[in-house]
């Protein structure tokens, strides 16, 4: 029986003499093609119980809500959006007229409130176009006050779903027994397909989507990437080219959620679309002093320096696979994601647990893995696609 692999029973490279080929064959590879499931490795890693797995998510206490409905402008009810954190004593500011109120008590999302204090102005508050909310400025209690009202937090579930990868290589009885120029094929083998077996896993790590259906008449699924876990930092980039304004932003989003008791820092991977553009707007807003006898010139920026915290792009090779994911830029939160095995990856040769005849001439084999990822508190990562570059004219 043929064998349907990179090398049938009489395979070799063509002219393999020692007057026709060098000894060292060169392969065409991307330049480090999984470093997103590379970096998974000093992630955390669980051990996955179901093909879905669940888990909680608490959200940081909100210190600001917004204001619904006032029946009476200078009135003391007040309906917001979220009353779920608040409670009697609470002092906030409304945002809009910088007039302090006290929360004096809570009627579902209807506020009990004290106008004025601290001889601020009681002015109306109208609800329009224009948002209006109350920050919180702190608490006030009287001597000798009553225990306030305890505030349970409600955590909200997430799920995802584990996927099957699996990549197989075979070689014939023939080609195992050929020497060859270039090294034992059956490792090549092997080889080459451990690297596809882990670069389809890094594609789904990023660019997966759920689905659950039915192929060949057994259960079949897929997974939500990190990019499709993410939610709340969406950016689209300026339609003339990526600015620094635009960086500025992102960056201030991106920043302004942490995961308690973690360091704030992201990692952030690019296509080198967006790392040109990041280059563009370095050239534009830098200049160049050329002495005698320079021998250098050019600009090498992969890190976007911003008040809210520093932007470090590692250019990933699969982005560059597609115009569309070259101009995207990613950053995720190292301490968010998380990866959920049902099965680690193993590997087994044919006629290992049940598998086909190993009596045929040939060799083969199959890597597998089942598992899915899973983004914590996803405010934690943002996206910016579509970035275009400004080029510099000089």
């Amino acid at each position: 029986m043929a064998i349907k692999g990179i090398f049938v029973s009489d395979a070799g490279a063509l002219q393999e003499r020692d007057d026709g080929l060098s000894s060292v064959i060169l392969r065409e590879a991307r330049g480090g093609t999984v470093p997103l499931y590379a970096l998974s490795s000093g992630m955390a890693n669980d051990m996955a119980t179901s093909a879905v797995i669940s888990w909680y998510e608490e959200g940081i206490w909100s210190t600001r809500t917004i204001i619904t409905a006032v029946p009476v402008p200078t009135g003391n009810l007040i309906t917001v959006e979220d009353s779920s954190w608040l409670h009697e004593n609470l002092m906030f500011m409304v945002e809009s007229t910088g007039e302090y109120i006290m929360v004096l008590g809570v009627t579902g999302n209807v506020l009990t409130v004290q106008r004025g204090m601290g001889g601020t102005p009681i002015t109306g508050i109208t609800i329009g176009v224009d948002e209006q909310a109350i920050q919180l400025v702190g608490s006030a209690f009287e001597e000798a006050s009553e225990r306030p009202t305890a505030i349970a937090t409600n955590p909200y579930p997430r799920t995802n779903m584990t996927q099957i990868f699996r990549r197989s290589w075979d070689i014939s009885g023939t080609a195992q027994a050929t020497a060859y120029r270039f090294g034992a094929r059956l490792d090549k083998n092997k080889s080459d397909a451990a690297m596809n077996h882990a670069t389809d896993m890094e594609y789904a790590l990023l660019w997966g989507r759920a689905h659950q259906g039915v192929v060949h008449n057994k259960p079949f699924r897929t997974m939500d990437g990190v990019i499709n876990q993410l939610r709340s930092n969406i950016f689209a980039s300026p339609a003339g080219g990526l600015t620094r304004r635009a960086l500025d932003d992102y960056a201030e989003r991106l920043f302004s959620k942490n995961i308690q008791g973690r360091p704030n820092e992201r990692i952030t991977f690019c296509g080198n679309v967006s790392l040109r553009a990041m280059n563009e707007i370095a050239m534009r807003y830098s200049s160049y002093n050329i002495e005698k006898r320079e021998n250098e010139f050019g600009i090498k920026v992969n890190t976007f320096v911003t008040p809210f915290g520093d932007l470090t792009m590692i250019p990933h090779p699969l982005m560059n696979d597609s115009p569309v994911f070259s101009s995207d830029i990613y950053s995720f939160h190292p301490a968010a994601m998380s990866l959920a095995w049902l099965r680690r990856t193993f590997h087994l040769d044919e006629g290992q647990n049940g598998g086909s005849s190993d009596l045929r001439d040939a060799k083969a084999g199959v890597y597998t893995s089942e598992l899915t990822c899973k983004y914590g508190l996803e405010a934690t990562g943002a996206i910016m696609t579509g970035v275009t570059v400004e080029h510099y004219t000089v």
